[in-house]
């Protein structure tokens, strides 16, 4: 796994953070996560978009491919690592995408210095996959909001040449938004042999 870069911001943003920052509310009396109707893709433009929509609509269609690779299972399902001896699991993906999200978008992007909530059960490691006693409305409410907070950062920005330093490097939009369609697909072939193991379901 490649390790989600760790904040040490080297500017106060000028402007405030983007509207839509605030966590999602919680639903009362939630199904169980995953067992909802699949999502609707939004098919990214074929033509006549320019680039910077492209980028955002691959990268939204990603997060919505996840969302229907989790969709209709029970938790034990979501929490099954189904391709041993890996430790990935489809909850551990979505929680650790909403890492990336939180740490691209937020840390290194909009210059927040908030750190990742889970720790591992052995001190320095990372916990996205331990998933033993998770809560996968928790996850996915938690991924969700991510997600929002990161489609929030990009509308505040004017430019996919807009660039900040991060650790004595400089990062574009256009660079994240690149890298996270890369690392959703990635992630996404695993969640498809995963949920291949599963149950069987293949496809897109």
């Amino acid at each position: 796994m490649p390790e989600t870069p760790q904040p040490q911001p080297t500017h106060t943003p000028k402007s405030p953070p983007p509207a839509g920052m605030e966590p999602l509310p919680a639903r009362s009396e939630p199904p169980p996560a995953g067992t909802e109707p699949p999502p609707a893709r939004t098919e990214p433009p074929h033509a006549g978009a320019g680039e910077r929509a492209s980028l955002t609509a691959f990268l939204q269609y990603q997060r919505e491919t996840l969302a229907m690779k989790c969709a209709g299972l029970t938790a034990g399902q979501l929490k099954e690592r189904a391709v041993p001896p890996s430790d990935m699991s489809l909850l551990g993906l979505v929680r650790h995408l909403a890492e990336v999200e939180r740490s691209w978008f937020g840390n290194v992007l909009n210059q927040e210095a908030a750190r990742a909530d889970r720790t591992g059960r052995v001190p320095g490691e990372r916990a996205d996959f331990d998933v033993a006693d998770a809560d996968p409305d928790e996850a996915f409410a938690v991924w969700h909001a991510e997600c929002a907070r990161s489609r929030a950062v990009v509308d505040g920005l004017d430019s996919l040449d807009h660039t900040v330093d991060f650790r004595g490097d400089a990062y574009s939009l256009r660079y994240v938004l690149t890298h996270m369609i890369e690392e959703y697909a990635r992630h996404n072939g695993h969640a498809d042999l995963l949920r291949e193991r599963i149950d069987g379901a293949t496809g897109e």
